[in-house]
């Protein structure tokens, strides 16, 4: 198996990428001003090739008139919007979903097996993707959410798509 494989596999046995203290955090009654917060969820790989999936308040900072517009609790959401780079190990505090060595594009070479391993893992991102959105929406309203597909690039290669946000209605359907 190659060493490409293998990476993505042993990022793949921590939950997808998912990091449950900070969506425990999100979901935690205690953080929010309102019964039920708005928030848009986006999703982009970053510089490093790595996945990030980060929520933001849909009423923040800027938009707000009064203080008693945001639907989060003020210090909370200072660290959600302003501590956005990892801090001594630990990832930023509004980041729900963090894959590493994912890349925009990837070459589905090697033998059947590893393409086949490579495949079940992309997928399984994006199934757990919508699972987290899923668990969210119980408690938040998501007012919109960058889809995350794959697209086929020639005979041997993939790459992700994330279209512009797509709104949600208030079922929390696409």
């Amino acid at each position: 198996m190659s060493p490409d494989v293998r990476d993505l596999l042993k990022e793949a046995r921590g939950d997808f990428g998912v990091l449950q203290g900070n969506v425990n955090a999100l979901l935690n009654k205690k953080n929010w001003s309102v019964e039920r917060p708005r928030i848009r969820v986006q999703a982009d790989i970053n510089q490093a090739g790595s996945l990030s999936v980060w929520w933001l308040p849909t009423i923040g900072e800027f938009e707000a008139k009064h203080e008693s517009d945001l639907e989060f609790d003020g210090r909370f959401l200072f660290q959600v919007v302003h501590r956005v780079q990892p801090n001594f190990g630990a990832r930023p505090a509004g980041e729900l979903m963090w894959f590493r060595r994912l890349h925009w594009g990837l070459r589905l070479a090697g033998d059947t097996g590893e393409r086949a391993a490579t495949l079940a893992i992309l997928y399984g991102i994006m199934a757990r993707y919508e699972e987290l959105l899923a668990q969210i929406r119980n408690e938040v309203t998501i007012t919109c959410a960058d889809p995350m597909r794959l697209q086929k690039i020639g005979e041997e290669g993939i790459r992700w798509s994330f279209d512009d946000e797509a709104k949600l209605d208030d079922t929390g359907s696409g």
